[in-house]
């Protein structure tokens, strides 16, 4: 998990430059490496269950786990693995994946297992006990050698790839918002990526990109900068395997700093050599003397720090800046002693908790500034910064629920350090926070609509498959019809297999709506005859009664129509659902104004059983429902229709007295379009007669169907299944002189070219050609508005044998 080393400055660089060449000189002395110091218990527990232990790794992460040109596994964690194996006088079995979710996933079958290369997240540590980290290395940002950017800041607008999780990317966008990383599959996809220029530049564990720079001869890359974010691997064990956590913590710490060094030599920097004995304990000598000048230049620095002192007095004078600086400041301070008794808040500070500083002084930081866990709304306790052990932990940025003295809570971000005298006493403790509410509610949104966006393309591929497999059910059935008597005992079931196919169109057409990328097809229309007529036909054999309060001088609004019969659909029967017995819904629209614009704000309110309280943020989730029957799409397509419109859908609820569900939508400047007449066009069956239409269908099933369907109306067909054979076809048809009459494009053919770039081709060598385009589902353009592109008409999937020939027929006869 990434983790932001804080920097070390002043007195705290000299200890921890004392710190590096102690270690140094304790090097010389770990020459080997002890046996683990084991209880009785846990060698009895190995002897008992050595059998059963199992080695689980990822055998594609170079340099840490991977298989090498032998196809035997290796790597950095595997040496230390061949380390512990001898402390423990075992031979442990290794099983390795290529995919890290089925690795989590044999895991929580099996107790007795030891995984190499873990990184520590939330989620992990929930199922998993995860060591000390035995490697702990920056990340690094990877370019070619010839850009001329560095750190992240630099990429914001261009293509940062990593392979990293969602803790990366969590700390990515929270310190670096306007950088969006770009997944890749691995890290070896995502350098070959750097260097052919698909990838600006990759964010990588530094250790992994020298191993894999070298190794696959990546001469045009380097590392061009390393970041403050550190990824850590350890080893980890089963959750409810605490026994074996133990053996693998001591493992861990069993591990020296020089065999540390011998393996990173060997996986990261090949070819080098050790100095030789003699020399190292040389270079001991001179470190232990440059250490004695240290102490000598700390004690010099000690008799200066007593002249500091008797500047003391003099500093004091600036204690009453230092309280207008406090007050002026946005972020709220609070101070308090070694015993949590608070000792001053700032106006910021007295805001967000409700303590004034008279009431607040005397009492305990816990009642002042009480927190809660963000996710389990748990009491959250304040670290004891007395601890000498968390001092270094106590600068680190923590975001928790704060609950005012009015009971108002509210999303904080607060830092927490000790306050120290002149001597380095710790004194008290300062608390710096601020209100993220607002922020943290933009960004539950942005992933909401990133899960969101990710689900709609699975629907959108479901959609299109499901419709192509609709398309032969709806023809087999119209064929099936025809070819029988109406009072035939058979028709009946075909009939109702009909509405139950229906019923399966409805359903796609929510995953189409919901999945849909293109902005919808609007127009001016007048709102509140809309809306009545969608709620009206909607309650339509309910029994809940309708109430209506849409204002006359409703602003009009550019919507697609259908769509928006479609939200007063899904609302009204969310609305009915929730009231089992009967009830009463209240629709309403008027005018509002707001500083964003003007808007057209619909409620719809019921009077049931209110939604529970951890149910409100999922229920515009796809899929998420509480009831035993229905998909869950209704709210999430709901919410997808308003976004795309431009507005904003929310709701409130109270358990046991009802629901109100607010959308706000856009309102237009123009005034609605008078509707034109209608005047429909007749359709000659005499001019299908003889015709031949060249059909492009990757689908053996639609292929039948439509065989069957022209046969009927005497028309020759001709099938091809791939674009290049479709516009070869028509081009020997051309220069023939025998063009075909029309021409049926499927949009979309897995592997191949499609109905839109063979339409083009087609156009481009015969510009009369009459194409019409067919699809279950496709985000493009050429759908929505085909007359753009040449095309005289669109089929859309499931299609019924009397609209496939309306369609058809209308080409034929007129060329539109």
């Amino acid at each position: 998990m990434p983790d932001i080393p804080a920097p070390a400055v002043g007195r705290r660089s000299l200890h921890r430059l004392t710190g590096i060449f102690i270690g140094l000189l304790a090097l010389a002395a770990c020459r080997t490496q002890a046996p683990l110091p084991l209880t009785p218990e846990e060698q009895g527990w190995i002897a008992s269950n050595k059998g059963l232990l199992t080695v689980l790794l990822q055998d594609n992460r170079p340099p840490f786990t991977f298989r090498n040109e032998e196809k035997k596994v290796d790597g950095l964690f595997v040496d230390y693995l061949h380390d512990m194996e001898k402390h423990l006088g075992l031979k442990l079995p290794i099983l390795s994946f290529d995919r890290w979710d089925k690795l989590l996933a044999h895991a929580e079958k099996n107790r007795h297992v030891i995984i190499l290369t873990v990184s520590r997240t939330k989620s992990r540590s929930d199922s998993l006990l995860v060591t000390a980290p035995v490697v702990k290395v920056p990340y690094a940002v990877v370019t070619r050698k010839t850009s001329q950017a560095t750190g992240i800041p630099e990429f914001a607008g261009k293509t940062l790839c990593t392979t990293e999780p969602l803790s990366l990317r969590t700390a990515l966008d929270r310190f670096h918002p306007h950088v969006i990383p770009t997944g890749v599959e691995t890290a070896t996809r995502g350098l070959y990526a750097v260097s052919s220029g698909t990838c600006d530049a990759m964010v990588i564990n530094s250790m992994e990109a020298s191993y894999l720079i070298e190794d696959l001869g990546l001469t045009n890359l380097h590392i061009a900068d390393r970041t403050r974010f550190l990824n850590r691997l350890a080893l980890a064990t089963s959750g409810d395997n605490p026994m074996l956590f133990g053996i693998l913590e001591k493992a861990v710490d069993s591990i020296s700093l020089r065999r540390h060094q011998e393996l990173y030599r060997r996986w990261v920097s090949p070819g080098g050599a050790w100095l030789p004995d003699t020399l190292l304990i040389s270079i001991e000598v001179i470190i232990g003397i440059v250490i004695s000048v240290i102490f000598l230049l700390w004690a010099w620095t000690s008799s200066l720090r007593q002249q500091v002192g008797r500047q003391t007095k003099k500093l004091r004078d600036s204690r009453e800046n230092l309280r207008i600086t406090l007050d002026s400041m946005g972020d709220g301070v609070i101070t308090a002693d070694t015993t949590g008794v608070v000792t001053r808040l700032n106006p910021a500070a007295e805001a967000l908790t409700g303590w004034p500083l008279s009431e607040a002084e005397g009492r305990t930081m816990a009642e002042v500034f009480p927190l809660r866990t963000i996710h389990t709304d748990r009491p959250q306790p304040l670290p004891d910064f007395t601890d000498p052990a968390l001092r270094g932990h106590l600068n680190t940025t923590t975001e928790a629920t704060l609950v005012s003295r009015n009971e108002a809570p509210c999303r904080i971000c607060y830092n927490m350090a000790p306050i120290r005298d002149e001597k380095g006493h710790v004194t008290g403790a300062v608390i710096i926070f601020n209100d993220i509410t607002d922020k943290s509610k933009a960004e539950e949104e942005v992933l909401r609509m990133k899960k969101l966006e990710s689900l709609g393309i699975l629907a959108g591929g479901i959609a299109h498959d499901f419709n192509n497999l609709l398309t032969g059910l709806y023809g087999n059935l119209s064929m099936a019809k025809m070819a029988l008597p109406e009072d035939h005992e058979a028709f009946a079931c075909l009939a109702s297999a009909e509405e139950s196919m229906e019923a399966a169109v409805a359903l796609t057409g929510q995953f189409l709506t919901f999945a849909k990328h293109e902005a919808p097809v609007r127009k001016i229309i007048p709102v509140g005859k809309a809306l009545a007529d969608a709620a009206t036909f909607a309650t339509h054999g309910l029994n809940t009664r309708l109430e209506t309060a849409i204002d006359e001088d409703l602003w009009p609004v550019a919507a697609d129509k259908g769509q928006l019969n479609q939200i007063m659909s899904n609302l009204i029967i969310n609305a009915h659902q929730a009231m089992a017995t009967g009830g009463v819904i209240t629709l309403t629209a008027k005018n509002a104004r707001e500083p964003s614009g003007r808007f057209i704000r619909i409620t719809v309110k019921d009077t049931g059983t209110g939604i529970p309280p951890e149910h409100l943020d999922k229920i515009f989730d796809p899929y998420f429902t509480t009831k035993t029957t229905g998909s869950g799409l209704g709210l999430a397509t709901t919410h997808a229709i308003v976004t795309k419109h431009g507005g904003t859908i929310k709701v409130d609820s109270e358990q046991g007295v009802g629901t109100v569900f607010t959308v706000d939508f856009p309102a237009a400047d123009a005034l609605p379009a008078e509707p034109p007449e209608d005047r429909p066009k007749p359709r000659a069956a005499e001019c299908a007669q003889g015709a031949h239409v060249l059909i492009l269908d990757d689908q053996a099933v639609i292929r039948k169907i439509l065989e069957t369907i022209l046969h009927k109306m005497g028309i020759v067909p001709t099938f091809t299944v791939e674009g290049e054979e479709t516009v070869r076809t028509y081009r020997q048809r051309l220069e023939a002189g025998t063009p075909f009459d029309a021409v049926i494009l499927d949009l979309t053919i897995p592997g191949g070219m499609g109905g839109r770039e063979a339409s083009e081709k087609i156009l481009a060598m015969d510009p009369g050609a009459r194409i019409i385009i067919s699809s279950g589902y496709a985000s493009d353009p050429i759908m929505s508005r085909y007359e753009e592109f040449g095309i005289k008409a669109i089929a859309v999937k499931p299609y019924r044998f009397s609209d496939f020939q309306e369609i058809l027929l209308g080409v034929l006869q007129n060329g539109e």
